[in-house]
């Protein structure tokens, strides 16, 4: 697969964009793109790197084809990348919920945390079906065949628990 090839292959197949959505946070138009994926124009080095950047890639999978299609990020780097698409939209209720956490002290932090976890164990021991450790990327990360292969493994567990 060429370079041109693996631009298409993620906007289309991993993103689900259309050529004008991917395109525009590239700061280029529509038809430059058209050209780009049928292997018309070569790609520059600064969209390239502006694709590795606005779409998270790795640039070694998308100039070679070796190694993760998306980069690894650090906590440091998903949180700040969060930040900015809440930034970006207009949910009202995203910037709020994020102003209430901004506004949280220590012992807040330290109580929030432990509803969560009483959450998930109560979660968890009621239906006795233990999904978390098999889900290791946000549910907008993952392929089709992950999501089919998660829904089915519940599923499956449902069905388990409901014989028992």
């Amino acid at each position: 697969m060429e370079i041109f090839e693996r631009v298409k292959y993620f906007r289309k197949n991993i993103l689900h964009l259309s050529q004008k959505e991917f395109a525009k946070k590239l700061n280029i138009s529509g038809s430059n793109l058209s050209n780009i994926e049928i292997g018309r124009i070569n790609l520059t080095d600064r969209v390239i790197n502006e694709i590795c950047d606005v779409y998270n890639i790795n640039k070694e999978w998308l100039c070679t084809g070796e190694g993760e299609i998306e980069k690894t990020l650090s906590r440091d780097e998903e949180i700040f990348n969060f930040f900015n698409k809440i930034k970006d939209t207009d949910n009202i209720l995203a910037k709020r919920f994020i102003l209430a956490l901004s506004k949280l002290d220590i012992q807040d932090w330290e109580v929030l945390d432990k509803l969560i976890n009483n959450y998930l164990n109560a979660s968890k021991s009621e239906t006795n079906i233990d999904i978390l450790p098999k889900r290791t990327k946000p549910d907008h990360k993952l392929t089709p065949e992950e999501k089919r292969r998660i829904v089915n493994e519940e599923i499956d567990q449902e069905e388990k628990v409901q014989i028992l």
